[in-house]
């Protein structure tokens, strides 16, 4: 239009200065809006796994210094146990210790596990708590109360009903059963868990001990080996 002296130079470059304007306008426009996008952003707290809040540290108005935890999140999936021990036994735990864990309602199925981390014990009353990360079985609630066992040492041992085990003037005596007779053997005894006694010294394993009215025998008795029951 200018080489067609439609409009004047002046209109032109009167133009163009409203042009420059205006892209210098867009331009502030621009960076505003990526500023309030930036700041919209920085309102939004991201959890870093699904979860509920199951505790908030602050309140509205508070101010958060940098690292300062604001809520404690709490997945269903992943659960965090935290099991108290006293002074006694705080030595002996460590990270890393295999865990059996159930809970109230399911006493019978346990879930493996182990210690991750030993913490102090500060609101509990105990010494350390150890703290064990196991996947939910699907059943477990989060606040919710188990039962855990710390397997501080494993061995392989012996193991007989505590009933095939009597008390005669020699000590503690099992009747190996050789043929239609029993020979009575004074062993040394361990450890009693779930209704058996650990058999130190005195007996191998596999050997055929009396069960059945084991407190009524004695050394060379007769015996009778009842048929199996199907």
């Amino acid at each position: 239009m200018l080489d067609e002296n439609f409009i004047s130079a002046s209109m032109y470059e009167e133009s163009q200065a409203e042009l420059r304007a205006l892209q210098e306008q867009l331009q502030g426009a621009r960076s505003r809006l990526e500023t309030a996008e930036r700041d919209l952003r920085n309102t939004v707290i991201t959890a870093p796994l699904d979860g509920i809040v199951d505790q908030r540290h602050v309140g509205v108005g508070d101010f958060l210094q940098t690292g300062q935890p604001f809520i404690r999140l709490v997945s269903g999936d992943r659960l965090r146990i935290h099991l108290p021990f006293p002074e006694t036994v705080a030595t002996q735990l460590s990270p890393g210790l295999p865990v059996r864990l159930s809970a109230p309602f399911t006493p019978l199925d346990s879930i493996a596990g182990e210690i991750r981390e030993i913490r102090p014990a500060l609101s509990t009353g105990r010494a350390v708590e150890a703290i064990v990360e196991i996947d939910n079985p699907g059943q477990w609630r989060t606040g919710g109360s188990v039962r855990g066992t710390v397997v501080l040492a494993q061995r392989r041992s012996v193991m007989v009903p505590e009933a095939a085990v009597v008390t005669r003037p020699a000590g503690h005596t099992v009747y190996l059963v050789d043929g239609n007779r029993v020979l009575a053997r004074q062993v040394t005894i361990g450890r009693h868990q779930n209704g058996l006694v650990e058999i130190l010294k005195g007996l191998e394993a596999g050997q055929k001990i009396a069960l059945d009215g084991a407190g009524f025998l004695t050394d060379g008795a007769l015996v009778s080996i009842a048929e199996a029951r199907p």
